[in-house]
């Protein structure tokens, strides 16, 4: 697929996807002179967006993603390197801890905002 129908696609405006092939991120055929990603790269994609909205930074996307290739190249020779696989544990027990912490946040909100929304209902009443 272009550039364009990836942006479609998955709703990404083609500087992000520029941004992330500068980063690493992705590597487009480029062999017909214009950007080709393939099913590999639009699975990236996803994974990118995905994890963006578990608010991982693009820094521990890239590293994912680079652990993950790394992973499944090994994989394929019988290799298993404990370092990576350590390494993306690492990043996702972290990244767990701070949702877990976002999450406590939302329900502490949550009781505020209901607990204000009774002041209003006690004094819509009152009135």
């Amino acid at each position: 697929m272009r550039i364009s129908e990836v942006s479609q696609k998955y709703g990404i405006s083609n500087d992000a996807l520029r941004y992330y092939e500068k980063l690493g991120m992705l590597k487009p055929d480029r062999s017909m002179g214009k950007r080709e990603y393939s099913i590999s790269d639009c699975n990236k994609i996803k994974s990118i967006l995905q994890l963006k909205k578990l608010m991982f930074t693009l820094s521990e996307i890239k590293e994912i993603l680079e652990v993950d290739q790394q992973v499944d190249s090994n994989i394929s020779k019988g290799i298993i390197r404990d370092g990576d696989l350590e390494r993306l544990k690492k990043i996702i027990s972290d990244k767990f801890e701070y949702i877990r912490g976002l999450e406590q946040d939302i329900k502490t909100a949550k009781e505020q905002l209901k607990a204000i929304e009774t002041k209003i209902e006690i004094f819509s009443k009152g009135k």
